[in-house]
C-alpha cells in the first residue's frame, strides 16, 4: 500500500513539474485577430521564451485557391529545422499580401529538447483577387556577364510572396537542370555545382498567390576551378593525392560600410563565405520598417548578418534616421543631448563635462539612467538661466534650452521606465511587472488567467493560471507524509 501510494505521487510529481518547467513560447506581436491596413509595409512576427531556444516562424495564409505554405522574408534566429541560434526570443518578417487571412506558428526548442508552438490569426485588408502584376524577380548571386566559381550559391529575392523554381542551360555538374523551391517565399540562398569554363544561361521563374508569373534570366560563364582557395585539377581527376587529404578550409567575412550600429547613416552589410567547393556573398542594406522604426543591419560576432530594430528619434527615411536637432542653449545655459552614430548619448554639463546619459545593451535595449553634473544635479536649472537642451531621453535630442529648468525624464522604447532608466518586460517590483505595453501592471492573484510566470505574484503560471503558494504548501505537506518516518 505504501509503495503504491509512494509511486503515484513520485509520478503526480514529474507531471506537476513537467508541466511547471515546460516551455512557454509567447506571441508579443502582432495581436491575435489584428487587421493592417496597408500591404505596403512587412509584418513584424515578435515572440518571446522563458529558456533559451531556437525558434522557426512558418504559416499558411488563405487564397481563393486554398492555404498556401508561406516562409518568412527574414528571421534572425530561425533554423529551418536544424542547429540555429539560442535565444529568448525570436523576430521575423512576413510580406503582407492585401486581403491575406495568416495563420502563423512560432514553434521553439530549448537545449533540453522541449518544444513549445503558439499560433497567431490576422489579416490584411484588400482583395487579393484583384493582383494581376506579375512579380519582380532580383538575382542578386551570379551577375549577369560574370564569372563566378562552378560552385556558387544562388541568391534571388521576389517582391512578393511566390512559388520559385530554377533552370540552368546546359545541364549542371550532375545532369540535373533545376529545381522548384517549397512553399510561398520572399527570395532564397541555393548552393549548386555547376561545370567549370562554361557559359550558361540561368532563369528563376515565380509564381504568386494568384497565379501571375515573373522571371529573370542572367548569363555567365564559370571558372575553371570550384573555388578560390581550390586548385584546377587535371583533366578529368577530382585531384586527390596521396599521403591523405587535407582538412577543408573555409573563410568567412563580412564587412559594414557604416561600421555597425549606426542608425543615421544608411549601410551595406556584405557576408562572403569561400569554401573549397565554392563562394559566395550575401548582402542587406538598413531599411526603414515603417516611418519612425529603422532595420538596421550589422555583422555579428560570429560574422552573420544580423539585424536590429531601433525606433528614430524623428523619422527613418532611405534607410537611415533623421537627426534630432542638438541642444542649441540659450542665454543662462549651454547643456544639450549630444547624440553620436548609435543610440549612446552624452549629456553635456553646464561647465562643458561631457557624462554618458544612454547606451544600447547587449539585448538591442536602449536605456539611459540618472547622471550627476560636477557642479549641480541634471536637470535642475538655477534661477535666471537655463541648463540647456532640456530632457536628455533614449531618444536623443532636445532642442535648444529655455529659460527655468530642463527635465531629467527618460523616455522608453522597448521596456518600462522606472527611478528615471528602463528595465525590460517582465521585469518585477513591489508586486507590479512590465507588460508588453510597457507599463507595470500589478501581479495577478490565484486562479487569475495568465501566460507567463511574472504576470503572477506567486511567480507560477500553471496551464494558464497563476497557481497560490497555498497550494504548494498542502502539496508539499500530503506529499511529506509518504517520507515521514
Amino acid at each position: 500500500m505504501f509503495g503504491n501510494r509512494l509511486l503515484l505521487s513520485v509520478l503526480f510529481l514529474i507531471v506537476l513539474v513537467s508541466f511547471v518547467s515546460a516551455l512557454n513560447v509567447n506571441i508579443l506581436s502582432p495581436s491575435e485577430g489584428a487587421v493592417f491596413n496597408s500591404s505596403d509595409q512587412d509584418i513584424l512576427v515578435r515572440a518571446s521564451v522563458e529558456s533559451e531556444s531556437t525558434c522557426d516562424v512558418w504559416g499558411y495564409v488563405n487564397t481563393p485557391s486554398g492555404k498556401r505554405d508561406i516562409n518568412p522574408k527574414e528571421c534572425d534566429i530561425c533554423s529551418k529545422g536544424s542547429g540555429g541560434i539560442y535565444a529568448n526570443s525570436v523576430t521575423a518578417y512576413l510580406d503582407a499580401i492585401a486581403g491575406g487571412n495568416y495563420e502563423v506558428y512560432v514553434t521553439c526548442t530549448d537545449r533540453n529538447n522541449q518544444i513549445d508552438s503558439k499560433i497567431v490569426n490576422f489579416r490584411v485588408e484588400g482583395n487579393m483577387a484583384t493582383d494581376t502584376t506579375a512579380p519582380i524577380v532580383t538575382i542578386n548571386f551570379p551577375m549577369q556577364g560574370g564569372d563566378p566559381y562552378s560552385n556558387i550559391n544562388l541568391d534571388f529575392d521576389v517582391n512578393e510572396l511566390s512559388s520559385c523554381r530554377y533552370s540552368v542551360s546546359p545541364q549542371d555538374y550532375n545532369g540535373g537542370s533545376g529545381i522548384g523551391f517549397s512553399g510561398y517565399i520572399n527570395g532564397i540562398t541555393y548552393e549548386t555545382s555547376l561545370k567549370q569554363s562554361t557559359q550558361y544561361s540561368l532563369t528563376v521563374t515565380c509564381t504568386d498567390l494568384m497565379g501571375n508569373v515573373g522571371s529573370k534570366t542572367i548569363s555567365f560563364t564559370t571558372q575553371n576551378r570550384a573555388c578560390a582557395t581550390c586548385a584546377v585539377p587535371s583533366n578529368g581527376t577530382s585531384g586527390s593525392g596521396s599521403g591523405g587529404g587535407g582538412g577543408s578550409v573555409t573563410t568567412v567575412t563580412c564587412t559594414d560600410s557604416d561600421s555597425g550600429k549606426d542608425y543615421f547613416e544608411k549601410g551595406e552589410t556584405v557576408r562572403g563565405v569561400v569554401t573549397d567547393s565554392g563562394g559566395s556573398a550575401g548582402a542587406k542594406i538598413d531599411r526603414c520598417y515603417s516611418e519612425e522604426v529603422l532595420t538596421e543591419y550589422y555583422c555579428g560576432e560570429d560574422k552573420s548578418i544580423k539585424s536590429i530594430n531601433y525606433t528614430c528619434p524623428n523619422s527613418c527615411q532611405d534607410g537611415a534616421c533623421i537627426p534630432s536637432s542638438q541642444g542649441n542653449g540659450s542665454s543662462g545655459g549651454g547643456g544639450g543631448v549630444v547624440v553620436n552614430d548609435t543610440c549612446t548619448k552624452y549629456y553635456t554639463c553646464p561647465d562643458g563635462t561631457k557624462i554618458k546619459q544612454c547606451e544600447l545593451a547587449d539585448n538591442g535595449m536602449c536605456g539611459c539612467w540618472a547622471i550627476n553634473c560636477p557642479t549641480q544635479t541634471a536637470g535642475n536649472a538655477s534661477s535666471g538661466g537655463a541648463s540647456g537642451g532640456g530632457s536628455p531621453t533614449n531618444n536623443s535630442g532636445s532642442s535648444g534650452g529655455s529659460s527655468g529648468g530642463g527635465g531629467g525624464s527618460v523616455s522608453c522604447t522597448n521596456g518600462c521606465k522606472l527611478n528615471n532608466t528602463c528595465v525590460p518586460i517582465s521585469y518585477i517590483t513591489n508586486k507590479t511587472y512590465c507588460s508588453i505595453d510597457k507599463t507595470f501592471v500589478a501581479q495577478k492573484g490565484s486562479n487569475e488567467a495568465c501566460e507567463n510566470n511574472f504576470e503572477c505574484s506567486t511567480n507560477l503560471c500553471v496551464d494558464n493560471k497563476c497557481v497560490s503558494s497555498g497550494f504548494w504548501q498542502r502539496f508539499i505537506r500530503w506529499l511529506s507524509r509518504f517520507f515521514s518516518g
